[in-house]
């Protein structure tokens, strides 16, 4: 099995498997980080969850783990 870093994550590094694992829209706070949508938490006075992760925190691609399998064996 040979796996990546998933190029999906917050953060991805040009070494060996350093993604974070972190969804790229919140940045892992599971929360909306759009200004328009903090605007209007302040005003509601309630957290919108991020729609890419549904407030995991966690990358959808890799499911939180940084990295991917490729699928094909060295």
């Amino acid at each position: 099995m040979a796996i990546k870093n998933c190029p999906d994550c917050d953060y991805v590094s040009d070494g060996v498997l350093s993604s974070n694992g972190k969804c790229s829209d919140c940045h892992g706070s599971g929360y909306e980080t759009d200004i328009l949508e903090a605007l209007a938490e302040s005003l509601s006075g309630q957290s919108q969850r991020c729609k890419t992760c549904g407030g995991s925190g966690k990358c959808q691609t890799c499911n939180g783990k940084g990295y991917i399998d490729t699928g094909i064996f060295d």
